[in-house]
């Protein structure tokens, strides 16, 4: 995969947060909707990977309270997420912690985020919707339950 696009991405996405967030604390909460929409729109998920960094992005939507606009990138990152997670599972303690330690520890990070958001939101059935499709990946709850399905069915 080449990424050499990286740095430049990197800085138009950190431009766009920026002023979306400054829109936000502004209370000019239509523009910062409307800048998280033309970021998704340049930055599309079949495109580009959504990683704990498109949080940053979706928590525009929710702090605007444009919980719409936010739940379908929600759900793509919550898809991307258990994606990598599984990886993470399927890789030795050795291999995990030399390669992967500070990967993990980043998509750990946007499912938390991702899970207090929704309770932000008030939204029960996403919680929980997300919270099933986490618990086998959260330390304390293994239960070895098939994830995927929660979210494509």
């Amino acid at each position: 995969v080449d990424e050499s696009y990286g740095p430049s991405v990197q800085s138009l996405y950190l431009l766009i947060r920026r002023t979306a967030d400054a829109f936000l604390q502004r209370g000019d909460t239509q523009k910062a909707i409307d800048l998280a929409d033309k970021y998704f729109e340049a930055f599309p998920a079949m495109n580009f990977t959504y990683d704990y960094q498109t949080f940053a992005m979706i928590d525009i939507y929710v702090r605007a309270e444009a919980y719409d606009k936010a739940k379908p990138h929600m759900r793509l990152l919550a898809d991307q997420l258990v994606d990598r997670l599984e990886f993470y599972d399927s890789l030795s303690p050795n291999i995990l912690s030399s390669s992967y330690s500070d990967s993990q520890q980043r998509d750990m990070y946007a499912v938390r985020a991702l899970t207090q958001a929704t309770a932000e939101m008030g939204d029960t059935e996403l919680q929980e919707r997300f919270q099933a499709l986490f618990a086998p990946y959260m330390p304390q709850q293994n239960q070895g339950q098939q994830p995927q399905q929660l979210l494509r069915d």
